[in-house]
């Protein structure tokens, strides 16, 4: 085999299109599927890798069995039983005999000696603390390990080759002489056969020998020539044919070869020789043909033709195997070098010069040892000399320093090559320089770890940071503080300001931050404007009262933004370890429950965890639960509250109100479930069914002569921010036979004010349909009187925050009488909401507004209470 380049090497020792082979043998399945994951795109040498996975020793040794051509084994120390890993790489190295596979061992028992004295014995390359294993680190270790196995595998072949090359001579040398012996034995021992056709009377006859040759058991009944030839070989059937039909012509005598194919199988080489006979009248009579079987006289040229190819290939291959060789070392790009019987460099190549810029003449004869660091001990250089004496190899990482002093890291291999008496006559070393995979580890490492726009720890190194200082304050008491905050209202700088200001204030706040954070604590960004500090070592929690005031004032400084001057504002959320819980997950959970607590109290604020947050979460969570399942169980009704018209008295419509019974709770508020509704968006199948009950009550209502009435029903954000708001409205109209003008549906002024051009289009599709359209709680919100006008709407409804004081209240008074003028000037109908004394009804009468809504009429009723107060109102 000629060896041009260590590609072809090992593409010798691991064909090009047979994947790398890495054994994970783990009881943890986590470590298998982060494994497989990092490594299904993963090549060396553009081959890729497969996975073979094991989770108890008995499983690790079918595997190494079955793949003893495995490259890698991640191999975990304890599975079982404690040494369940040391076990096994006892049994690779010593009942296996396999000392090319790599081994890479890891756990979390990185103290206990007795690894580490397996380590150095059995030739481990590599032991990791699970803590470390990443997806970086297990692509550097993986890598490596794949190119120590390559390098073993080439030095082996290049040691190996002289006796290659004369294991091939001898070869060749012996088949040659057993092939002259079969030879001259095939003409001792040949068997001929012959057939004799008359061609006057057309009679064919053959013997038995012609049948053995032809593999025809038992005898055919041949009764023509042209039947014997059927049995020769379909693409040699016409010349035989050819040939036999020439005989006569200018020649009575034939010779031919041609093969035929027997019922065992086998193909069979036939030479037959033949002759015409003619009679008294030169006519021809007979033909007579004699075959023989030469099937082993062919095999036996062809045999000796390739032994003598091989013969000459072989010595071709011993002129040119120095030069190969040669070529090899020139041109790697690994360092290598050649020591003698007394370890002392004989041989470099240049690349490794290169690498550590050393000339040829300052490493000629000194030991490979001179530019080591100080940073391993004469332990370490012992234990290479062990393995090389026991094993004949050592593979690891070390570092050396090149001619300017510089210390580097790297990879090498050093292979013994050993004389007749055991002794060491060279010692070949090769070694990778790992600077650029170090700094690139590190790279990843950060990168992997860090938030690319602010450079903080990212989520995952937080959470990691909240378990090493749980572990640590677990030992040493104290407590950790966890505090976390969301920007108030930041989505507003992006939608006003842009994406890119935006991050500039991320990356400014998280400069500020930096401030605030002592040694050993972490400031992180989670997402968006989401950031977390970790606190250790906080004696008491009142220390945690600096820290919180300090955060708020470097936050609260003006942000100087592309000519922009902003202030912002944060809702923060504290726990503690151990008091609010003794695991990540709960502390994690338990301070989003205080930042979720800091914006419902108004934001710009700092709450505290407390466990009556978590019962009230844990509350929430069941009534959202319980409410996927109202709707199913028809577990809502609805009340209605009647409108009064002011001028005539008659009730003139009402106010459509779910309430909630649930089977164990009773009646739930809709202050409880309403928000809870909006929030998990199960307002959109609630508001539907709501929407079609009260245009079926409006409808029994109309047809049973108690109208005319209109029936208002309040729209929540989510279903009119809906793409089939109108579709769903024409529906429930059409499903109820509900008369358009005696449906309103109620809208704030907070819903419109997102999108008004959207809104404005969707109020005109449902106005242009007939229905009514009324703004509620007028007053609470933009009250943007530039938008009112254009808004095509109906009504407008007095909140009853105005109207309950409006007798005591004199700017209430004002703001309700100001409304009432305004609608009017805009052709507005007025609804004051909340009336519950007479002298809200006289004060409302006396300024003209046209209905009234509110205990002092009616409390919310059932339909049927409400039938009947219909009923007893037509007739008053």
């Amino acid at each position: 085999m000629t060896i041009h380049n260590p590609a072809s090497l090992m593409a010798a020792i691991h064909p090009p299109s047979s994947p790398w082979k890495v054994l994970v043998i783990d009881d943890d399945p986590d470590i298998h599927v982060l494994t497989l994951r990092t490594l299904r795109h993963i090549t060396f040498e553009n081959v890729g890798i497969v996975c073979h996975s094991g989770y108890s020793s008995q499983d690790a040794r079918t595997l190494i069995q079955n793949h003893p051509d495995a490259a890698l084994i991640l191999l975990d120390v304890a599975m079982e039983t404690e040494e369940a890993g040391l076990n096994l790489v006892r049994f690779i190295r010593d009942e296996a005999n396999n000392h090319f596979v790599r081994i890479i061992l890891h756990t979390g028992q990185v103290e206990k000696s007795h690894i580490l004295q397996v380590i150095n014995e059995y030739d481990v390359n590599g032991f990791k603390e699970k803590s470390d294993f990443s997806p970086t680190n297990l692509i550097a270790t993986v890598l490596t390990a794949f190119r120590s196995y390559r390098d073993l595998r080439t030095i082996e072949q290049l040691a190996t080759s002289k006796e290659i090359l004369e294991k091939k001579v001898a070869e060749g040398t012996e088949a040659l002489v057993n092939s002259q012996e079969s030879l001259a034995l095939a003409q001792r021992v040949a068997h001929f056969g012959n057939w004799d056709w008359n061609l006057q009377s057309n009679q064919f006859q053959w013997s038995q020998e012609i049948c053995h040759i032809f593999g025809q058991s038992p005898y055919p009944n041949w009764k023509s020539w042209e039947e014997m030839v059927a049995c020769v070989l379909p693409e040699d059937q016409e010349r035989v044919r050819q040939v036999i039909r020439s005989v006569g012509n200018a020649s009575d005598t034939f010779r031919m070869e041609y093969r035929v194919l027997r019922s065992d199988g086998s193909l069979r080489t036939l030479q037959e020789v033949g002759e015409l006979f003619r009679d008294k009248e030169n006519k021809p009579s007979r033909l007579v043909g004699v075959i023989q079987d030469i099937t082993h006289i062919r095999d036996a040229e062809n045999r000796l033709q390739m032994v003598s190819n091989a013969y000459d290939q072989a010595l071709l291959e011993a002129a040119g195997h120095l030069r190969v060789t040669s070529k090899v070392f020139e041109n790697a790009i690994e360092g290598v070098f050649i020591t003698n019987s007394a370890g002392l460099i004989q041989s470099i190549n240049p690349a490794y010069c290169r690498i550590t810029g050393c000339s040829m003449e300052e490493v000629i004869n000194r030991p490979p040892g001179m530019f080591h660091t100080d940073l391993h001990d004469a332990a370490f250089f012992e234990e290479i000399n062990r393995s090389l004496m026991e094993s004949g190899k050592w593979s690891g990482e070390l570092w050396n320093r090149r001619n300017t002093g510089e210390a580097y890291p790297q990879s090498l291999t050093v292979t013994a090559i050993f004389g007749q008496n055991n002794e060491i006559l060279h010692q070949v070393g090769v070694f990778h320089d790992l600077t650029a995979i170090k700094r690139h580890e590190e790279e990843l490492r950060f990168k992997t770890y860090h938030d690319s726009l602010t450079g903080l720890a990212n989520r995952e190194l937080f959470l990691d940071r909240l378990q090493q200082a749980i572990f640590h304050c677990d030992r040493t008491g104290g407590k950790v503080m966890v505090l976390a905050f969301d920007l108030d209202l930041f989505k507003n700088v992006n939608s006003s300001l842009g994406h890119s200001s935006g991050d500039q204030i991320l990356r400014e706040s998280s400069r500020r931050m930096l401030k605030v954070i002592r040694s050993g604590d972490t400031a992180s960004r989670l997402a968006g404007d989401s950031f977390a500090f970790v606190f250790r070592e906080i004696r008491e929690i009142h220390d945690s009262v600096f820290i919180i005031r300090k955060l708020t004032q470097i936050l609260n400084q003006p942000f100087e933004i592309n000519g922009h001057r902003l202030f912002l504002t944060a809702s923060q959320g504290v726990t503690f370890f151990p008091d609010d819980g003794k695991d990540v997950d709960t502390l994690v959970r338990n301070i989003d429950i205080a930042v979720n607590r800091a914006k419902e109290a108004g934001r710009n604020n700092c709450q505290f965890y407390t466990s009556a947050m978590g019962t009230q979460t844990g509350k929430r969570l069941f009534l959202e639960e319980e409410l996927r399942k109202a709707l199913d169980r028809e577990e809502f009704t609805l009340f209605y509250q009647p409108k009064l018209d002011v001028v005539s008295g008659q009730v003139v419509g009402m106010e459509a109100l779910v309430r909630w019974k649930h089977p164990t709770m009773g009646i739930v508020s809709p202050a409880e479930f309403i928000p809870i509704s909006e929030e998990s968006g199960l307002i959109i199948p609630l508001g539907k069914w709501i929407l079609k009950t009260a245009c079926l009550q409006t409808k029994k209502w109309l047809d049973d002569g108690l109208g005319p009435l209109r029936m208002a029903v309040n729209l929540s954000a989510k279903q009119f921010q809906a793409k089939d708001l109108v579709y769903t409205v024409d529906q429930v109209i059409k499903e109820s036979h509900v008369p358009p003008d005696a449906l309103e549906l109620e809208i704030t002024e907070s819903m419109v004010m997102g999108d008004v051009e959207n809104a404005i289009k969707i109020l005109r599709a449902l106005k242009e349909r007939g229905l009514h359209i009324a703004m509620d709680d007028f007053g609470t919100g933009y009250s943007s009187l530039n938008y009112l006008k254009r808004f095509p709407i109906h009504t407008l409804k007095i909140d009853q925050t105005f109207v309950r004081d409006l007798t005591r209240d004199s700017d209430d008074a004002a703001i309700v009488i100001a409304i009432i003028s305004m609608a009017h000037s805009l052709s507005l109908q007025v609804v004051a909401e909340g009336v519950e004394t007479q002298e809200h009804f006289d004060f409302l009468k006396k300024h003209k507004c046209d209905e009234i809504q509110g205990y002092l009429i009616s409390k919310p009723l059932p339909a049927d209470d409400l039938t009947r107060f219909l009923e007893k109102n037509r007739t008053s």
